[in-house]
Protein backbone atom coordinates (compact mmCIF):
# COMPACT_ATOMS: atom_id res chain seq x y z
CA UNK A 1 0.00 0.00 0.00
CA UNK A 2 1.25 3.46 -0.90
CA UNK A 3 0.64 6.65 1.08
CA UNK A 4 0.99 9.66 -1.21
CA UNK A 5 1.96 13.13 0.01
CA UNK A 6 4.00 16.16 -0.99
CA UNK A 7 7.76 15.57 -1.01
CA UNK A 8 8.28 17.90 1.95
CA UNK A 9 6.03 15.72 4.12
CA UNK A 10 7.51 12.30 3.31
CA UNK A 11 9.92 12.08 6.24
CA UNK A 12 7.30 13.23 8.75
CA UNK A 13 4.79 10.60 7.64
CA UNK A 14 7.47 7.90 7.60
CA UNK A 15 8.22 8.71 11.23
CA UNK A 16 4.53 8.59 12.11
CA UNK A 17 4.06 5.13 10.60
CA UNK A 18 7.29 3.85 12.15
CA UNK A 19 6.24 5.11 15.58
CA UNK A 20 3.06 3.06 15.27
CA UNK A 21 4.88 -0.05 14.10
CA UNK A 22 3.26 0.05 10.65
CA UNK A 23 5.52 -1.64 8.12
CA UNK A 24 3.24 -2.43 5.18
CA UNK A 25 2.75 1.17 4.01
CA UNK A 26 5.26 2.90 1.74
CA UNK A 27 5.27 6.71 1.86
CA UNK A 28 5.91 8.29 -1.54
CA UNK A 29 6.34 11.89 -2.62
CA UNK A 30 4.19 13.06 -5.50
CA UNK A 31 6.69 15.47 -7.07
CA UNK A 32 9.52 12.91 -6.94
CA UNK A 33 7.31 10.29 -8.52
CA UNK A 34 6.24 12.61 -11.34
CA UNK A 35 9.88 13.44 -12.09
CA UNK A 36 10.56 9.76 -12.84
CA UNK A 37 7.59 9.25 -15.17
CA UNK A 38 9.03 8.75 -18.63
CA UNK A 39 8.19 6.78 -21.73
CA UNK A 40 4.68 5.73 -22.64
CA UNK A 41 3.35 4.47 -19.30
CA UNK A 42 1.78 7.82 -18.46
CA UNK A 43 0.55 8.95 -21.86
CA UNK A 44 -3.13 9.00 -22.58
CA UNK A 45 -5.16 8.57 -25.75
CA UNK A 46 -8.22 10.76 -25.96
CA UNK A 47 -11.37 8.71 -26.48
CA UNK A 48 -12.79 11.31 -28.85
CA UNK A 49 -9.99 11.59 -31.37
CA UNK A 50 -6.39 11.02 -32.33
CA UNK A 51 -4.76 13.67 -30.14
CA UNK A 52 -2.16 12.39 -27.71
CA UNK A 53 -0.96 14.43 -24.73
CA UNK A 54 1.39 13.91 -21.84
CA UNK A 55 -0.64 13.46 -18.67
CA UNK A 56 2.41 14.18 -16.54
CA UNK A 57 2.75 17.62 -18.11
CA UNK A 58 -0.86 18.35 -17.14
CA UNK A 59 -0.66 17.06 -13.56
CA UNK A 60 2.84 18.25 -12.56
CA UNK A 61 2.15 22.02 -12.33
CA UNK A 62 -1.00 21.33 -10.29
CA UNK A 63 0.99 19.37 -7.71
CA UNK A 64 3.80 21.95 -7.77
CA UNK A 65 1.32 24.74 -7.06
CA UNK A 66 0.04 22.84 -4.01
CA UNK A 67 3.61 22.51 -2.73
CA UNK A 68 4.10 26.28 -2.44
CA UNK A 69 4.67 27.37 1.19
CA UNK A 70 1.77 29.80 0.82
CA UNK A 71 -0.66 27.23 -0.61
CA UNK A 72 -3.93 26.98 1.33
CA UNK A 73 -5.51 23.79 2.60
CA UNK A 74 -8.14 24.08 -0.12
CA UNK A 75 -5.49 24.31 -2.85
CA UNK A 76 -3.85 21.16 -1.53
CA UNK A 77 -7.17 19.35 -1.40
CA UNK A 78 -7.81 20.29 -5.03
CA UNK A 79 -4.38 18.91 -5.95
CA UNK A 80 -5.16 15.75 -3.99
CA UNK A 81 -8.31 15.35 -6.07
CA UNK A 82 -6.30 15.58 -9.29
CA UNK A 83 -3.85 13.02 -7.91
CA UNK A 84 -6.69 10.65 -7.02
CA UNK A 85 -7.87 10.52 -10.63
CA UNK A 86 -4.28 10.40 -11.93
CA UNK A 87 -3.20 7.30 -10.00
CA UNK A 88 -6.61 5.70 -10.48
CA UNK A 89 -6.26 6.05 -14.25
CA UNK A 90 -2.57 5.19 -14.62
CA UNK A 91 -2.32 2.47 -11.96
CA UNK A 92 -5.87 1.28 -11.39
CA UNK A 93 -7.04 -0.46 -8.22
CA UNK A 94 -8.19 1.37 -5.11
CA UNK A 95 -7.63 4.95 -4.04
CA UNK A 96 -8.61 6.00 -0.52
CA UNK A 97 -8.60 9.35 1.23
CA UNK A 98 -7.03 9.63 4.65
CA UNK A 99 -9.62 8.96 7.32
CA UNK A 100 -10.42 5.52 5.88
CA UNK A 101 -10.25 2.76 8.46
CA UNK A 102 -11.30 -0.85 8.87
CA UNK A 103 -14.78 -1.47 10.22
CA UNK A 104 -14.08 -3.51 13.35
CA UNK A 105 -17.38 -5.39 13.00
CA UNK A 106 -16.56 -6.72 9.53
CA UNK A 107 -13.79 -8.33 7.52
CA UNK A 108 -11.99 -6.04 5.08
CA UNK A 109 -12.54 -7.33 1.54
CA UNK A 110 -10.88 -5.27 -1.18
CA UNK A 111 -12.59 -6.98 -4.08
CA UNK A 112 -11.56 -6.46 -7.70
CA UNK A 113 -14.13 -5.13 -10.18
CA UNK A 114 -14.29 -4.54 -13.91
CA UNK A 115 -15.67 -1.01 -13.59
CA UNK A 116 -15.27 2.47 -12.11
CA UNK A 117 -16.85 2.65 -8.63
CA UNK A 118 -17.44 5.21 -5.86
CA UNK A 119 -19.47 5.39 -2.61
CA UNK A 120 -23.04 6.73 -2.62
CA UNK A 121 -26.26 6.88 -0.64
CA UNK A 122 -28.45 4.46 -2.57
CA UNK A 123 -31.75 4.74 -0.70
CA UNK A 124 -33.07 7.07 -3.38
CA UNK A 125 -32.06 9.20 -6.34
CA UNK A 126 -31.88 12.55 -4.61
CA UNK A 127 -29.46 14.78 -6.53
CA UNK A 128 -30.46 16.61 -9.70
CA UNK A 129 -27.96 16.59 -12.54
CA UNK A 130 -27.63 18.17 -15.95
CA UNK A 131 -25.92 16.61 -18.94
CA UNK A 132 -24.51 19.70 -20.63
CA UNK A 133 -23.99 18.33 -24.09
CA UNK A 134 -22.27 21.28 -25.73
CA UNK A 135 -20.39 23.16 -23.06
CA UNK A 136 -18.88 26.55 -23.90
CA UNK A 137 -16.61 26.62 -20.83
CA UNK A 138 -12.99 27.04 -21.85
CA UNK A 139 -11.00 23.82 -21.73
CA UNK A 140 -14.02 21.53 -21.83
CA UNK A 141 -15.86 23.36 -24.61
CA UNK A 142 -17.65 20.95 -26.89
CA UNK A 143 -17.33 18.16 -24.34
CA UNK A 144 -20.39 16.64 -22.67
CA UNK A 145 -20.24 17.40 -18.95
CA UNK A 146 -22.41 16.24 -16.06
CA UNK A 147 -22.87 18.71 -13.22
CA UNK A 148 -25.17 18.89 -10.24
CA UNK A 149 -28.16 21.19 -10.70
CA UNK A 150 -26.93 23.26 -7.75
CA UNK A 151 -23.29 23.22 -8.89
CA UNK A 152 -21.25 26.40 -9.14
CA UNK A 153 -20.27 25.16 -12.59
CA UNK A 154 -23.73 24.82 -14.12
CA UNK A 155 -24.06 28.39 -15.36
CA UNK A 156 -20.38 28.55 -16.26
CA UNK A 157 -20.91 26.14 -19.14
CA UNK A 158 -22.82 28.76 -21.08
CA UNK A 159 -26.46 29.72 -21.52
CA UNK A 160 -26.58 28.11 -24.93
CA UNK A 161 -25.61 24.71 -23.55
CA UNK A 162 -28.09 21.92 -24.15
CA UNK A 163 -29.19 20.59 -20.76
CA UNK A 164 -30.74 17.21 -20.09
CA UNK A 165 -31.99 17.11 -16.50
CA UNK A 166 -31.52 13.82 -14.68
CA UNK A 167 -31.57 12.61 -11.10
CA UNK A 168 -28.69 10.67 -9.57
CA UNK A 169 -27.33 9.49 -6.27
CA UNK A 170 -25.50 11.48 -3.60
CA UNK A 171 -21.94 10.27 -4.13
CA UNK A 172 -18.39 11.12 -3.05
CA UNK A 173 -14.73 10.43 -3.84
CA UNK A 174 -13.26 9.26 -0.52
CA UNK A 175 -13.03 5.73 -1.92
CA UNK A 176 -12.56 4.96 -5.61
CA UNK A 177 -11.84 1.90 -7.70
CA UNK A 178 -11.22 1.30 -11.40
CA UNK A 179 -9.30 -1.01 -13.72
CA UNK A 180 -6.10 0.50 -15.09
CA UNK A 181 -6.55 2.91 -18.03
CA UNK A 182 -10.31 3.03 -17.59
CA UNK A 183 -11.74 5.44 -20.19
CA UNK A 184 -14.33 6.86 -17.80
CA UNK A 185 -11.69 7.65 -15.17
CA UNK A 186 -9.72 9.40 -17.88
CA UNK A 187 -12.77 11.53 -18.59
CA UNK A 188 -12.93 12.53 -14.90
CA UNK A 189 -9.20 13.27 -14.82
CA UNK A 190 -9.20 15.32 -18.02
CA UNK A 191 -12.31 17.28 -16.99
CA UNK A 192 -10.96 18.06 -13.53
CA UNK A 193 -7.55 19.15 -14.82
CA UNK A 194 -9.31 21.60 -17.14
CA UNK A 195 -11.64 22.87 -14.42
CA UNK A 196 -8.64 23.34 -12.12
CA UNK A 197 -7.54 26.22 -14.38
CA UNK A 198 -10.87 27.95 -13.68
CA UNK A 199 -10.55 27.24 -9.95
CA UNK A 200 -7.20 29.00 -10.01
CA UNK A 201 -8.79 32.05 -11.63
CA UNK A 202 -11.40 32.11 -8.86
CA UNK A 203 -8.73 31.75 -6.18
CA UNK A 204 -6.63 34.60 -7.54
CA UNK A 205 -9.71 36.85 -7.69
CA UNK A 206 -10.55 36.41 -3.97
CA UNK A 207 -11.04 39.85 -2.43
CA UNK A 208 -13.23 39.09 0.60
CA UNK A 209 -14.79 36.28 2.65
CA UNK A 210 -17.68 35.94 0.23
CA UNK A 211 -15.28 35.35 -2.68
CA UNK A 212 -13.34 32.84 -0.61
CA UNK A 213 -16.45 30.83 0.26
CA UNK A 214 -17.53 30.88 -3.40
CA UNK A 215 -14.12 29.49 -4.35
CA UNK A 216 -14.37 26.74 -1.74
CA UNK A 217 -17.89 25.84 -2.84
CA UNK A 218 -16.80 25.70 -6.48
CA UNK A 219 -13.95 23.42 -5.43
CA UNK A 220 -16.30 21.05 -3.59
CA UNK A 221 -18.60 20.76 -6.58
CA UNK A 222 -15.76 20.43 -9.10
CA UNK A 223 -14.48 17.06 -7.90
CA UNK A 224 -18.00 15.57 -7.62
CA UNK A 225 -18.90 16.91 -11.05
CA UNK A 226 -15.68 15.36 -12.40
CA UNK A 227 -16.65 12.01 -10.86
CA UNK A 228 -20.13 12.13 -12.35
CA UNK A 229 -18.90 13.35 -15.73
CA UNK A 230 -16.93 10.10 -15.87
CA UNK A 231 -19.57 7.79 -14.44
CA UNK A 232 -22.38 9.14 -16.65
CA UNK A 233 -20.68 8.31 -19.95
CA UNK A 234 -19.73 5.08 -21.65
CA UNK A 235 -16.15 4.22 -22.59
CA UNK A 236 -16.89 5.71 -26.02
CA UNK A 237 -18.33 8.91 -24.55
CA UNK A 238 -22.06 8.34 -25.03
CA UNK A 239 -24.35 9.66 -22.27
CA UNK A 240 -25.69 7.06 -19.86
CA UNK A 241 -27.67 7.06 -16.62
CA UNK A 242 -25.69 6.20 -13.52
CA UNK A 243 -26.93 3.00 -11.91
CA UNK A 244 -26.67 1.45 -8.48
CA UNK A 245 -24.06 -0.96 -9.83
CA UNK A 246 -21.72 2.03 -10.33
CA UNK A 247 -21.53 2.56 -6.57
CA UNK A 248 -20.85 0.98 -3.23
CA UNK A 249 -23.69 1.41 -0.77
CA UNK A 250 -22.41 3.88 1.85
CA UNK A 251 -25.46 3.65 4.10
CA UNK A 252 -27.80 6.47 5.00
CA UNK A 253 -25.16 9.22 4.98
CA UNK A 254 -21.78 9.89 3.41
CA UNK A 255 -20.70 11.60 6.62
CA UNK A 256 -18.80 8.94 8.56
CA UNK A 257 -19.93 6.62 5.79
CA UNK A 258 -19.59 2.85 5.90
CA UNK A 259 -19.02 0.60 2.91
CA UNK A 260 -20.10 -2.72 4.35
CA UNK A 261 -19.22 -4.53 1.12
CA UNK A 262 -15.55 -3.63 1.60
CA UNK A 263 -15.50 -3.61 5.40
CA UNK A 264 -14.25 0.00 5.60
CA UNK A 265 -15.57 3.29 6.93
CA UNK A 266 -14.77 6.97 6.45
CA UNK A 267 -14.17 9.32 9.36
CA UNK A 268 -14.58 13.03 8.69
CA UNK A 269 -12.40 15.47 10.61
CA UNK A 270 -13.32 18.72 8.84
CA UNK A 271 -9.72 19.23 7.69
CA UNK A 272 -10.68 20.33 4.17
CA UNK A 273 -12.40 23.53 5.24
Amino acid sequence: MYFWCLDAEVAAFQRKFQARGIKNITVRGMQSFLSTCTGTAYRWWYWYGGKQDDVVARVTPIIQAAARPTATVRERVNAKNVWSFFVLYTWGGYHFDTGIEADTTRTVRLTTYNQYKAPAVLTERSIGYCHIQRSTLGGVNGMCSTVASASEWRDGHGRNSTEDGRVGYHDDVWALYAPRYDARVFRSLYWYCRIWDHLELKRRAIANERDEEAYKQASRYAVIDALNTGLSHTDKGACRDVEKADFWDAGASLNDGLIAELGIRKRYYGSHR
